[in-house]
């Protein structure tokens, strides 16, 4: 019996061991998989940062567009019509959304368009082209 009960606590002393090393295996195995999800969850983010600055570089540029075709148009309104009339205050303009007459103000402060973004919860993009708006409505009543 003794010979029994010492080849019994080996065999599962064994067995002990051997689902130690499984264990140990799958884990080494899992922190694998999660090294290599993490590098692509890093690529995928930089696709998207690089979107992102993509499509707020576009806006910023359309709204440059959107300030060429308003001279262009204003350009054609006072050409046609009689000297008398008066062009529109760019400052009238009636803000909708409490945020972006919140950024507004921050802007005609002095504050630059990342603070101005940070601070009113809206995009970069559109605080570069509230500024851009804005110094182009400055210029037009200056001139």
């Amino acid at each position: 019996m003794i010979v029994s009960d010492s080849l019994l606590v080996d065999v599962l002393l064994i067995s002990a061991l051997g689902i130690s090393v499984i264990s140990l295996a799958a884990a080494l195995l899992c922190f694998s998989l999660l090294r290599k999800q993490a590098a692509a969850n890093i690529q995928l983010f930089q696709k998207l940062e690089k979107s992102q600055q993509m499509s707020n570089s576009n806006t910023v540029r359309l709204g440059k567009r959107l300030v060429a075709l308003e001279k262009q148009l204003l350009a054609v309104e006072q050409g046609s019509s009689a000297a008398s009339r008066e062009t529109p205050d760019p400052s009238s303009n009636v803000v909708l959304d409490e945020s972006l007459k919140d950024a507004l103000s921050l802007l005609n402060a002095g504050l630059p368009p990342e603070e101005v973004a940070r601070r009113c919860g809206i995009s970069k993009a559109e605080a570069s082209l509230m500024k851009l708006m804005r110094t182009h409505a400055q210029q037009s009543v200056a001139a």
